[in-house]
């Protein structure tokens, strides 16, 4: 029996009073959208609690009685931080449905009931944002039924249940609780059954008043909700939002105090001001956090990464040397041009260059090819070795007599043709 009248409380309880249970539920859901500030707070010994709530009461069958809505007005007292008792007058509107076996005469009355409970408390935990809890009791019922024929009645009963709080402020929670209910004693309407099980679910909102002794308020200097001696920034500014320790937040862990950081949201780790924003020490438009190229110059153009942006610029140089007939090997007065031309690889060391080599039309033209190209690579020989220029930086091209600038015809032309050129590649930033 109790099995069947517990898994038939919820429905009922819903199906019948499901224009109150919406109007709660929206109410309870504005009053937590609109509340400043959801907290957990300890539960604290000498706490007084007025609970107004709505419930729902399930009469177990056999008792011919009809349960119905009934309202509630709890008044409790946290004797520790655990414990605590609450009484709790309720008025209800039942329904008897008997049908006298004697006379076989049908009842239907509705009945005005008193209900005074007395229940003890155990808060599962205290400091959390819902409390769970126990309880259990004694109380009376009285039904008045307005029939003569049935009386006025009055039942005892033990109760224990579950119940749940959640804290919407300090001094405001919803409540809610299941109980499990056992009546003793018979009735007009209800005979042979001593021991009746009967069930309520009850929902509202209980709140808190606490007055702290006299000689027991702890003091609290700067007036952050924290204790002095749990305060380990007692000298905290008004206003200012505080952790557990009685120190302003820094949510972003960058060392300056929400209220001072005008960067609350500084990524982990990164290097800031006095303001609490982010540092971008060379200038460039990239915080150092993002910036993989810290220390670029002044006035550099960089990339998306921080670091300066290269192009490139070639360059044609001749070296005026001018090789003895049919020969490739360098003569000292060709040195001074060269050393101009290591110098300008030095300054800049990602350049390249190209040591283009040029004859003129007289010989056979794969002699000649032949003969520009040891010419070129002669001069990267002494590149090379005389003045330490990296080799991969260099590349040998002989041309021979294929890419003439004058006129081969007559010997001004064929001196214009016979050129060392160096076609440098400079890499700059």
């Amino acid at each position: 029996m109790v099995r069947k009248t517990m898994q038939n409380i919820i429905p009922f309880i819903i199906y019948n009073n499901r224009n109150i249970l919406v109007k709660t539920f929206f109410l309870i859901i504005s009053i937590i959208i609109f509340s400043q500030n959801i907290v957990k707070s300890e539960i604290l010994p000498g706490t007084i609690t007025i609970s107004p709530q709505l419930g729902k009461y399930s009469f177990e069958g056999n008792q011919n009685i009809i349960g119905g809505t009934y309202y509630i007005l709890g008044v409790g007292y946290d004797i520790t931080s655990n414990w605590a008792v609450e009484f709790s007058p309720r008025l209800a509107k039942f329904k008897i449905n008997y049908l006298n076996p004697v006379t076989k005469t049908s009842y239907n009355n509705d009945t005005d009931s008193i209900i005074l409970q007395l229940n003890t408390f155990y808060y599962l935990n205290n400091d959390e944002l819902i409390v769970p809890y126990i309880f259990g009791g004694l109380g009376n019922i009285y039904i008045d039924t307005h029939n003569s024929h049935l009386g006025n009645h009055t039942f005892s009963f033990g109760n224990y249940g579950l119940g749940a709080k959640y804290r919407i402020t300090d001094n405001v929670s919803f409540r809610t609780e299941l109980s499990h209910i056992i009546t003793f004693g018979n009735s007009d309407f209800n005979v042979n059954y001593e021991f009746n099980h009967n069930l309520a679910f009850t929902f509202g909102l209980s709140f808190s008043f606490y007055t702290v002794p006299k000689g027991l308020k702890k003091a609290d200097s700067d007036g952050d909700g924290v204790p002095d001696d749990l305060d380990l920034c007692s000298d905290s500014s008004f206003g200012v939002l505080v952790d557990e320790t009685g120190c302003a937040l820094d949510n972003d862990s960058d060392g300056i105090d929400d209220y001072n950081d005008k960067c609350p949201q500084t990524p982990e780790g990164a290097l800031v001001d006095s303001r609490g924003c982010p540092i971008d020490s060379d200038g460039d438009g990239l915080f150092d956090y993002e910036d993989n190229c810290p220390d670029t110059k002044p006035n550099v153009r960089v990339d998306n990464q921080g670091c300066a942006k290269k192009y490139s610029k070639t360059i044609r140089l001749n070296l005026n040397i001018h090789f003895d007939n049919n020969k490739t090997n360098l003569k000292p007065e060709h040195y001074k041009n060269l050393k101009k031309l290591g110098y300008l690889l030095k300054k800049y060391p990602d350049s390249k260059a190209i040591i283009e080599s040029h004859t003129d039309s007289i010989g056979p033209a794969g002699y000649n090819l032949n003969l520009s190209q040891k010419r070129a690579e002669n001069i990267i020989k002494y590149l090379v070795t005389q003045l330490n220029i990296d080799s991969s930086r260099l590349e040998p091209v002989g041309y021979g007599e294929t890419r003439p600038v004058a006129d081969d015809s007559n010997e001004a032309g064929r001196s214009k043709n016979r050129r060392i050129v160096a076609v440098i590649i400079l890499q700059l930033q």
